[in-house]
């Protein structure tokens, strides 16, 4: 998926892509990605960096996503290009 860079058409939720499920890196996360996974976008005002807010570096390459971990909320950034909208 493309970066969205503007407040306009900034999505809410997307899902993952099935080239994340597959890669090889997966097997070794501590909460392996599922196939079909949908995740909620924080919102454009609150997309921030780990060094503070974002630049438009961070957020064309990277967007700070909610994943549902044993019924809690976490935070995570992950790359645009391993997502996907779900009207796909």
């Amino acid at each position: 998926m493309r970066a969205v860079l503007q407040k306009q058409g900034f999505p809410t939720v997307l899902r993952i892509s099935n080239k994340t499920v597959d890669s090889k890196v997966n097997k070794f996360l501590l909460y392996p990605w599922k196939k079909g996974e949908i995740v909620k976008v924080v919102p454009y005002e609150k997309q921030e960096s780990l060094q503070g807010k974002a630049d438009s570096v961070f957020g064309r390459n990277y967007v700070v996503i909610q994943r549902k971990i044993d019924g809690v909320w976490q935070r995570w950034t992950w790359c645009w290009r391993e997502l996907e909208p779900l009207n796909k």
